[in-house]
């Protein structure tokens, strides 16, 4: 107890005169005098400030605390995303996140992009932020730097079950065609003395087309009476997908009505034929034909189209979705076959070949 100063080892008449002195002697009765000196008595005020610091200091470091455990956390539903999004398609049907993209052309010339995130897992998300990286799919390297952009949109909460909507104005007319690289992340600030991190997961790209711009003016029931049919035949242009390949794009489904249905992203019952008008970027409304055959092991996606160039648009868009839908079901597809990296026709046509005769009997 030699650290300790009793009460009643304090002289009374001495108790006034502690902050002035320069030295108190103590005894402890059967043992030698204690001299200290006076600084290493604190006063009560002095007491209390050192309690009040040590006070905010405590709860100072409760709140890193809190604060390192809900990063722990929200890290923890980072790497059940990125542990669902490692997993091929065909076993992530139920992913947790899911995000929508609508865009809206203003009548000033100008475009609003809409954003829709639904959470639909039993965690709550803080403080994350949404990266949208975005670019037409065939640009020279030239044009690249100026049709590339990225927004970042911070999401303070989104709670479990729930949407999250966030409108981006631009100022210039977005092209129909674009296609946007998804990352999701969360800022990491360990300490004021070190670079922060972030923790990023890459979501499914998303690729907005003519076909979004779809719609449809009959849904034909018999094909041989009610098809619309053309003078010439270079007016129609198909493409040809082996069932192995529509079995996993369907959702492990083989009907000429399921692919139909993914193909306008729209639900048709009982029908393998229908007649669509699209939107181009001028707003000009083009007429066309879809048909879905069966034909032995293949599926036959055949679209009569008077203009060719836009006939050439929708099938190249078509083969693009195919080619990011399947890059997302079978995780082989190596990185120079990645569809992110076209850059023109050919290169388009190879990567697509390339794909169907991996899935041809």
């Amino acid at each position: 107890m030699d650290d300790f100063i009793l009460p009643e080892d304090i002289d009374e008449e001495n108790i006034d005169n502690m902050d002035t002195e320069d030295k108190v002697t103590v005894s402890s009765g059967d043992g030698p005098e204690l001299e200290q000196g006076s600084e290493s008595i604190l006063s009560v005020g002095r007491c209390a400030q050192a309690m009040g610091d040590t006070l905010q200091k405590y709860e100072e470091v409760k709140k890193r605390i809190a604060e390192l455990d809900q990063l722990a956390m929200q890290l923890s539903f980072g790497m059940r995303l990125q542990a669902e999004m490692d997993k091929c398609a065909t076993e992530r049907r139920n992913f947790p996140l899911h995000i929508t993209l609508k865009r809206q052309k203003l009548t000033s010339g100008t475009s609003l992009l809409i954003i829709q995130l639904q959470n639909s897992s039993p965690f709550e998300m803080t403080e994350w932020h949404l990266a949208l990286t975005t670019s037409s799919y065939q640009i020279s390297n030239v044009e690249r730097k100026d049709k590339i952009f990225t927004k970042v949109i911070p999401i303070k909460r989104l709670s479990q079950h729930s949407e999250f909507t966030y409108e981006v104005f631009c100022t210039r007319n977005l092209p129909i065609s674009l296609f946007f690289r998804v990352h999701l992340f969360k800022c990491i600030r360990f300490s004021e003395n070190r670079e922060p991190r972030a923790f990023r997961i890459a979501l499914e790209p998303i690729y907005l087309t003519h076909w979004d711009t779809i719609t449809i003016t009959e849904v034909l029931e018999s094909t041989i009476t009610r098809l619309v049919q053309y003078a010439r035949i270079d007016e129609e242009q198909k493409i040809t997908l082996p069932e192995a390949l529509v079995y996993l794009l369907c959702n492990e489904k083989q009907t000429e009505t399921v692919l139909l249905s993914w193909i306008i992203s729209r639900v048709i019952d009982g029908c393998d034929s229908v007649n669509c008008v699209i939107l181009d970027d001028a707003n000009v409304r083009w007429p066309f034909s879809l048909q879905v055959k069966k034909r032995g092991l293949n599926y036959d996606v055949i679209l009569r189209m008077k203009d060719a160039k836009m006939r050439c648009i929708l099938i190249d868009e078509l083969k693009i979705r195919i080619l990011i839908r399947m890059r997302y079901i079978w995780k082989e597809l190596k990185e120079k076959e990645d569809c992110e990296l076209l850059v023109d026709n050919k290169s388009l046509s190879d990567c697509f070949t390339s794909l169907i005769v991996k899935y041809k009997r």
